[in-house]
């Protein structure tokens, strides 16, 4: 649920903090909610929309690499956009997320870096 630019998700009784709040609790929705199928890469793509800032509502991952780290587990790094209609010149914020996840696959950490882009000047003629 998704409501004044915050992101919650509930069951059991209990309330996930989500996008929009400081500290995600990521690690505790992954293990509330458990694995599937689809694998690691789904799942961290899944977990960095519920932690969109911006709600998720419209959101793109772009590129994702798996690092394997052999029986310490393995590392999912995703490149990902999400609009944010609510400021001055509504834009797209760009983001890298990494989660790492045992060998077992239980998640581990996680953390997402706002990448900004870099404008090279022009030469001067």
């Amino acid at each position: 649920m998704t409501c004044d630019g915050y992101t919650v998700a509930e069951g059991d009784g209990r309330v996930f903090r989500l996008g929009g709040f400081q500290s995600p609790e990521l690690l505790a929705i992954d293990r509330f909610v458990g694995r599937d199928s689809a694998g690691l890469q789904h799942r961290a793509a899944v977990r960095a929309a519920l932690a969109d800032p911006n709600g998720a509502e419209w959101f793109a991952v772009s590129d994702t690499a798996t690092t394997s780290l052999g029986d310490a587990g393995t590392i999912v790094t995703l490149r990902t956009a999400a609009w944010e209609p609510n400021s001055l010149a509504a834009h797209w914020e760009r983001f890298r997320c990494a989660f790492m996840f045992s060998a077992n696959g239980e998640p581990v950490e996680w953390y997402r870096q706002e990448l900004t882009e870099v404008k090279t000047p022009s030469r001067a003629r």
